[in-house]
């Protein structure tokens, strides 16, 4: 008797732990159970993709599912329910949404179908504004809705283009659109306006490939480039780097490919931005932006940013290898015709053939002096040719040299 009342304390104990609970009440039923008691309670499925050694999981259930505003959210709009993926439980399910990545966050109507799955830990704040757009899932995918009037803008986005891409990119351009007219900037845009442009400028809402040869920036990119009026590290946010690094990346590739001058323009106006980009140490550019951006400014006619800072740039990333030495001084040998920029490309062509005695490195190095008249130091280039290229395919380069330089005595 005595261990009954302890047992049945035990169960009363944890009956009322578990009724004092905060956070979601996650329900132990199927699937299809629950798409059923959505459907009777009119509320959104929401299914916690999980698994027991997965250390993100496990930090959402002990920091973002036990909130108490998560909880009386959830609870009230929700029917939520857990999925072990490594369990054969709902294998058709974690089959549909090709769940590859845990946790998975699924939220479907209550006929089962699919409105949002997103992956990865989230903030309490990132998470419930999440929940928050789901649940108006209607008013978001009404097509005679105006983005405007939804409070979560970007979610909602994200919502549509998990539907319908194209128009999810169509509300897109049209909201940028309407930043862009009524002249945005730095200090006016908000967090949700910073991530819809981000992402617009990614071409995230849309099935657009964004990876084409020449990058894509549009007139809207431009337009808003040229609304900008100043950055300071108190109104930076990682929205607003994240946009304006993709976009000096893709403008400053489109420019040194196509040589648009129109663009060359509207990328130096904003030179102080994209400086701050180029020197922002959370966000560093990539190896070959930054080369871009010193190949930039040799076309513009700042040779003298180039000059100071190539060094460096090789010695950071490329100190070993002949090929950048050879690209860096062929850069200058194009944009740059100054004593100071002849000097420094045949530095860097000698430093090449230093690292790598190739016959392309030779080859690079006789073009040079060829072109610049120097034939003093051409002729013992075709003497060194004669001994190591002999029957390499740029032989016959130095053959030519050989024959120019006898034509002209």
């Amino acid at each position: 008797m005595k261990n009954f009342v302890i047992c049945l304390s035990l169960f009363f104990a944890t009956q009322i732990s578990y009724a004092n609970t905060s956070g979601i009440a996650f329900k132990k039923i199927t699937f299809d159970e629950a798409t059923k008691l959505a459907a009777k309670e009119n509320k959104v499925v929401f299914v916690d993709f999980y698994a027991d050694w997965c250390g993100p999981c496990r930090w959402m259930d002990k920091n973002v599912f036990v909130d108490s505003g998560v909880g009386d959210y959830f609870n009230q709009n929700f029917i939520a329910i857990k999925v072990d993926t490594d369990t054969n439980a709902e294998a058709a399910l974690i089959s549909r949404l090709n769940v590859n990545a845990i946790p998975t966050y699924g939220f479907f109507k209550p006929d089962g179908e699919l409105l949002l799955n997103r992956s990865g830990a989230m903030s309490v704040d990132d998470f419930l504004q999440l929940a928050q757009t789901v649940r108006g899932w209607k008013k978001a995918l009404n097509k005679d809705v105006d983005l405007g009037t939804i409070d979560n803008k970007f979610e909602a986005l994200q919502l549509i283009a998990q539907n319908d891409p194209e128009e999810a990119n169509s509300k897109a351009t049209a909201y940028v659109k309407s930043l862009v007219e009524n002249d945005v900037t730095l200090k006016s845009a908000d967090l949700q306006d910073w991530k819809i442009i981000a992402e617009y400028q990614a071409k995230s809402f849309s099935e657009e490939s964004w990876g084409a040869p020449i990058p894509y920036v549009d007139d809207v990119d431009l337009k808003l480039l040229k609304n900008v009026k100043e950055v300071t590290s108190s109104n930076w946010n990682d929205y607003m780097v994240n946009y304006y690094q993709q976009t000096f990346e893709y403008l400053l590739n489109y420019c040194v490919q196509t040589l648009d001058t129109d663009k060359m323009k509207v990328l130096n106006k904003p030179n102080a931005i994209f400086q701050s980009v180029v020197d922002n140490k959370k966000y560093p550019l990539a190896s070959y932006d930054e080369f871009n951006w010193m190949k930039y400014h040799v076309m513009v006619g700042n040779d003298g940013y180039f000059l100071e800072n190539i060094d460096s740039w090789l010695k950071k990333y490329h100190e070993e290898e002949a090929n950048y030495y050879l690209e860096s001084g062929i850069t200058l040998t194009y944009y740059c015709d100054t004593p100071a920029c002849n000097d420094k490309t045949e530095n860097l062509f000698l430093s090449s053939i230093e690292i790598d005695d190739s016959d392309i490195g030779n080859v690079v190095l006789g073009s040079y002096y060829s072109n610049t008249n120097q034939h003093d130091k051409l002729a013992p280039l075709i003497a060194k040719a004669e001994k190591q290229f002999k029957g390499s395919d740029y032989y016959y380069m130095f053959e030519n040299w050989r024959t120019q330089i006898s034509n002209e005595q």
